[in-house]
């Protein structure tokens, strides 16, 4: 494909404002958060009065303890981001281990996958720069000599010219053997084809690219001027920094683009490793998609294992209490499960935290409540043969347990592909939005939820 050159130079509270009752059972999970409370409150008293002799009112102190507070920074819940090379290759290892573990059909992919990685591994190291000069068109041979002697300078570096980018299968891809560059030319004949917009619109976003475009001399300059304004207003932003304007005179060609041959050797061991962080990034996304499909069949036998657990016990509980407490003990276990599914490197209590934070939104975005009246209403059409108080609160307590294993599967699946923090992020920001997701999705399987809790009564209570 290439022809070469090679240059080298020297659930706590629920929202009043939803119309959803406050269910008291609820508050009890966060009794130890009043007691510790209570103690400060009573400390802090004590310090003040007995101590200090400083009398101050009690509405001021609870304002400034409630201040405190509610100003309290919470815990992240985010695992560590692998950003360097080293914790790149760990990760993609990972998840090449956990694919060849999950994937019981022993998919015939999996060497390919881990050649693919030795592959990258192998680049590893590597001191000279990759360059390749692309385009829909091919530019002569003179001119690949040209800018192949242009873009020599104090570091190695490799041009290679391109066959003309052509679609595959139908898609604007671009070949594996390209994207794997450093640093890419594209070159640009005026007026630029809708093809050409086409194939820089389907660059990885990540990829560095220059645009050599050939301004002919045999052109006017208004019309090399009307060009110029129509290809800015044509090109994304992220090229128009990226434009060298040329005057297709092969022997201008090294001073035309000098500032940007200067900056190529400068960055010369950046630009490489930035490359091959790159590749491992693109391809720990691609598997994490493979494994995402592969969890998600994992993730419904939890579900329907799990959610039938919590039905049975909150059916035969006597105290609403009891139910809640079976609900939290099922959930636990579920997401334990759940964690090592996803190799999730959260520990026990981040794991609780997450499970106690997604439980309350989905609370409070009213689950049960319209899981209840979903049920009832179905009751009032078939005559409530097989739906009687009892069962509805174990098929809510059930669906209450589809909808939080559903938003912590989101959350488990947004935190293992987001291998390019900059920060962590705070669960409660994202946990409204977790949830709420979640909620749409089951309710697309509501109705099949129905017929298996139907068949689940006649099967256990008939």
């Amino acid at each position: 494909m290439f022809q070469q050159l090679a240059l080298t130079s020297s659930a706590a509270a629920l929202s009043n404002d939803t119309l959803i009752s406050r269910n008291p059972t609820i508050d009890r999970v966060y009794w130890r958060s009043w007691l510790t409370l209570s103690v400060v409150f009573l400390s802090i008293n004590w310090l003040l009065k007995d101590i200090i002799q400083l009398h101050i009112g009690i509405v001021t102190m609870l304002v400034f303890i409630g201040c405190w507070w509610l100003m309290k920074p919470s815990s992240s819940l985010s695992p560590k981001v692998p950003l360097t090379l080293d914790e790149l290759r760990e990760s993609c290892q990972r998840l090449l281990t956990q694919l060849e573990k999950l994937d019981i059909t022993k998919n015939p992919k999996q060497e390919v996958r881990d050649e693919r990685l030795q592959y990258l591994y192998s680049r590893h190291g590597r001191q000279v720069q990759e360059l390749a000069l692309v385009g829909t068109v091919t530019p002569s041979i003179e001119t690949y000599e040209s800018l192949a002697l242009a873009v020599s300078g104090s570091t190695a570096v490799t041009l290679h010219q391109a066959n003309p980018l052509m679609l595959d299968n139908g898609e604007w891809r671009w070949p594996d053997a390209l994207r794997q560059c450093d640093q890419l030319i594209f070159f640009l004949e005026l007026p630029m084809q809708a093809a050409d917009l086409r194939w820089l619109d389907s660059i990885p976003q990540k990829q560095s690219i220059w645009i050599l475009i050939n301004n002919s001399r045999n052109v006017n300059h208004e019309t090399l001027e009307q060009n110029r304004i129509y290809l800015q207003a044509q090109l994304p932003d992220r090229f128009k920094e990226n434009c060298i304007f040329w005057d297709g005179d092969n022997s201008t060609l090294r001073t035309t683009i000098k500032d940007y041959s200067i900056e190529l050797h400068n960055q010369s061991a950046k630009r490489i490793i930035d490359t091959e962080k790159r590749l491992l990034q693109e391809l720990h996304m691609r598997w994490n998609q493979e494994l995402e499909h592969i969890r998600e069949t994992h993730l419904i036998q939890i579900q329907n294992r799990v959610q039938w657990t919590v039905a049975v016990g909150v059916f035969a509980s006597p105290l609403p209490s009891i139910d809640l407490l079976i609900v939290i003990v099922a959930n636990s276990m579920m997401l334990e499960e759940m964690a090592r599914l996803w190799d999730c490197p959260w520990n026990v209590d981040q794991l609780k935290e997450a499970a106690s934070e997604l439980t309350k939104v989905a609370l409070s975005l009213g689950v049960i409540e319209w899981t209840s009246q979903s049920l009832f209403s179905l009751a009032k059409l078939e005559g409530g043969s097989w739906l009687l108080t009892s069962s509805i609160q174990a098929l809510s307590a059930a669906y209450l347990t589809r909808v939080v294993s559903r938003s912590m599967a989101n959350l488990l699946s947004l935190q293992a592909s987001r291998i390019t923090l900059d920060q962590p992020q705070d669960l409660k920001h994202e946990s409204l939005l977790l949830v709420a997701r979640a909620v749409e999705t089951e309710k697309l399987d509501w109705p099949s939820f129905l017929q298996n809790g139907r068949q689940w009564l006649r099967t256990n209570y008939s």
